[in-house]
């Protein structure tokens, strides 16, 4: 099986990543494959409120543990009695399992989720 590197994301990774920069201020991990960046998740910092967040591309998900680590490590850079929100998606099986496992509850909707 093939190895994934986990380490902070530069500016460049989410560039290359999502194909243009970040309109906000984000702290985040990325999971790199064969030199390819395969993953990419952590906080977005909105005017108003942290946001959780993460997006993978197929050769991630053979690698959970080191997206579990990589989250609860991200997670853990904020308070816990801070609010951070993430959003539930819909198309991704089990979307809202992992997040509860990651300590949020659901908080408007089914989609809106809030942890602290």
């Amino acid at each position: 099986m093939t190895q994934i590197e986990v380490r902070p994301a530069k500016s460049e990774d989410v560039e290359a990543f999502y194909g243009r920069k970040s309109p906000d201020t984000i702290k985040a991990f990325v999971g790199i494959v064969d030199g390819e960046v395969v993953g990419m998740g952590g906080i977005r910092y909105a005017r108003d409120a942290l946001i959780f967040f993460g997006d993978l591309k197929d050769g991630a998900r053979a690698h959970p543990l080191a997206l579990v680590k990589g989250c609860k490590k991200m997670l853990a850079t904020v308070p816990a009695h801070v609010p951070i929100f993430s959003l539930a998606d819909d198309s991704v099986m089990g979307s809202e399992r992992f997040l509860a496992f990651l300590g949020f509850r659901e908080a408007l909707d089914g989609n809106i989720w809030r942890r602290s």
